[in-house]
């Protein structure tokens, strides 16, 4: 073997042991969450505000545009309600505050029930923090509607709406 073979070999096995001993980047572990990503997309978030105070925060996704599973006759959201003055037992917080009510274009849901950690999109929200109460709610859809406009109204502060496309 000539000399400058051996120069090659030993260069490029210098070379293969400083790549093949470096650590994983994060993107070795990052895993596609295509739930999550679809959820990013029709997840907004609104607050009420009042003499520059946030009074509550309301985040919802939009259920049926996400998921095939989730798209049948009903309008099917997750809510995230956090009320800064829900100092009551818990039987009388987040959407069981009598000064608070939640509407779809107007319209009381049908559906209310708190989201369980057994639920599809339970760890798949992309905002979720832990002083909120998520729900699973659902609203009769009408066939004409375009929009669904979703808001907390606040007896007290006024309201928080978001409107999303009607699948």
């Amino acid at each position: 073997m000539t000399r400058i073979n051996k120069l090659l070999i030993l260069n490029l096995s210098i070379i293969f042991l400083f790549f093949g001993c470096t650590p994983p980047s994060a993107f070795t572990f990052f895993k596609k969450d295509k739930l999550k990503a679809n959820a990013l997309q029709y997840t907004k978030k609104a607050d009420i505000v009042s003499k520059r105070q946030v009074e509550a925060i309301l985040n919802v996704t939009y259920l049926n545009s996400v998921d095939d599973e989730f798209d049948d006759e009903n309008q099917n959201f997750i809510v995230g309600v956090f009320i800064s003055s829900d100092n009551t037992k818990e039987k009388n917080r987040y959407l069981n505050n009598k000064d608070y009510s939640l509407s779809m274009n107007g319209r009381k849901p049908f559906y209310v029930k708190v989201l369980s950690d057994q639920h599809k999109m339970y760890g798949h929200l992309p905002m979720f923090n832990n002083w909120s109460k998520y729900y699973l709610i659902k609203f009769n859809t009408k066939d004409d509607e375009e929009n669904l406009n979703v808001t907390l109204q606040s007896k007290k502060h006024g309201s928080a709406s978001l409107s999303f496309e009607a699948e």
